[in-house]
């Protein structure tokens, strides 16, 4: 019985020193934030900056396999897409409105400090060009560089501009395509059978 009772006075006085701890704890001020390391509070513009009398009237992409251009032109107030050389039609409109809206969307998620150095970012021999032709005939090349460690995104800088940014390595993969993605499929008179 005496054994019961300092055993139970043993784990009372422990778990009084553990609310204690936790009260202590609870009571403490929070760690302030290192500002340098907080991103989450910056806010970057969309790099291409689209108004209402100045649209993207095309985008020509050179990637490391090849280079094309896809042109936008209003037709019965509806926008539509043709690659450049292709027959009317031979397009796919939505493939090509896709690429239009990564550009107009495209937003970086950080800016690189230290830009001395473009090969360490792959921007001395880019993954792709891309050259956007607004409306008003200003033009934008966005260079595309290689992706980050770690997956935190994919590197890109706008000729002219010192600065080097991170973008989503998925806003990245649109530009890296080739000109036969954006090809309508046409339908075979299988699948055309099968519909009916």
């Amino acid at each position: 019985m005496r054994r019961r009772k300092n055993t139970l006075i043993v784990v009372s006085a422990f778990f009084a020193l553990l609310l204690g701890l936790l009260f202590f704890l609870i009571s403490m001020p929070a760690p302030e934030k290192d500002v340098s390391l907080d991103t989450s509070s910056v806010s970057f513009e969309n790099i291409v900056k689209v108004a209402e009398d100045k649209k993207i009237a095309s985008v020509a992409v050179k990637n490391q396999r090849e280079g094309y251009e896809i042109k936008a032109e209003s037709k019965d107030d509806k926008q539509v897409y043709a690659v450049a050389g292709w027959e009317e039609g031979k397009t796919s409109q939505g493939k090509a409105e896709a690429l239009y809206d990564s550009l107009i969307n495209l937003k970086p998620t950080q800016k690189i400090d230290d830009t001395s150095d473009l090969s360490a970012y792959g921007l001395d021999n880019p993954a792709a060009e891309v050259t956007v032709t607004f409306s008003n005939d200003e033009k934008m090349k966005l260079l595309l560089g290689s992706d980050a460690p770690l997956g935190k995104g994919a590197y890109v800088r706008v000729e002219g501009d010192e600065g080097v940014y991170l973008i989503d390595t998925t806003d990245k993969e649109i530009f890296l395509n080739e000109q036969e993605f954006y090809q309508e499929k046409e339908e075979t008179p299988d699948a055309q059978a099968d519909q009916q």
